[in-house]
């Protein structure tokens, strides 16, 4: 395929190929495998629109299952289920407003945090 490779700064052809990595989350790995374009001219690696970087999500997705987290659709679903607006929902829990929306859109929440909104949505 040709795309623009930021590498080359240039209209390249590329080739997709899976790249295993290693990702640390609060001192454990977890390892994923993800789709990552590769220039045929520079040999760099890099992500574009149709090939997102999706290691960090997925470590996280992993690190929520592996600890039985809430997942920030979870989050979002109970939410929404027993009507709370985000301040509602921050003031039961003791979650500040601002976490609690960085958690329903993805960032990695904390045992602390899953147990709050557990004993207020469950």
């Amino acid at each position: 395929m040709k795309t623009f490779c930021p590498h080359c700064m240039d209209d390249t052809t590329c080739e997709v190929k899976d790249l295993k990595e290693v990702r640390e989350i609060r001192g454990e790995n977890f390892t994923t495998i993800t789709p990552v374009v590769i220039c045929k001219s520079c040999g760099n690696d890099f992500n574009n629109a149709a090939y997102p970087e999706r290691s960090i999500p997925m470590a996280f997705q992993m690190y929520r299952e592996r600890h039985h987290l809430m997942h920030p659709e979870e989050v979002y679903q109970a939410r929404v289920k027993k009507n709370f607006s985000f301040k509602e929902l921050a003031d039961l829990s003791e979650i500040f407003p601002e976490r609690l929306r960085m958690i329903e859109q993805g960032a990695l929440i904390t045992k602390e945090e899953d147990a709050s909104l557990r004993r207020v949505l469950i």
